[in-house]
């Protein structure tokens, strides 16, 4: 399976709340019953350590981190404001942060997979 390459952009100054739809090859929603998930923010592919963001799955909407929707197909990932404030400072005052990420989905059988990949833009935003 090749994952969707879907570039994100947060603002610093808000929390970030997207929500994604996959269907499988058949145009399906995909059932994710017994899935897990993980989504991690990078400065770069393969950037050793701890990410700079660290998604897992929750259990419901109102949390930070990656959340089966119960809509068949649907999954929300959350980031708090306070975790977008904790990424590193733009190299020139104003300007963006480039980021990568990549959000992995574990299947009951225990089968790992890059669902969605890109790059995570976050801009400084103007309201404090």
């Amino acid at each position: 399976m090749m994952p969707e390459t879907v570039d994100l952009t947060a603002w610093r100054n808000v929390p970030f709340q997207e929500e994604y739809a996959f269907t499988d090859d058949a145009g399906l929603a995909v059932d994710f019953t017994g899935y897990s998930a993980a989504l991690e923010v990078r400065q770069y592919g393969g950037q050793p350590g701890a990410a700079q963001i660290a998604l897992m799955l929750v259990s419901d909407g109102a949390s930070e981190g990656v959340w089966f929707t119960g809509e068949p197909g649907a999954v929300r990932v959350t980031i708090f404001e306070a975790s977008l404030a904790s990424l590193p400072a733009p190299p020139e005052a104003g300007g963006e942060v480039a980021l990568v990420y990549d959000l992995v989905l574990t299947d009951p059988t225990g089968f790992q997979a890059v669902w969605m990949q890109g790059a995570f833009t976050l801009d400084p935003g103007v309201t404090v």
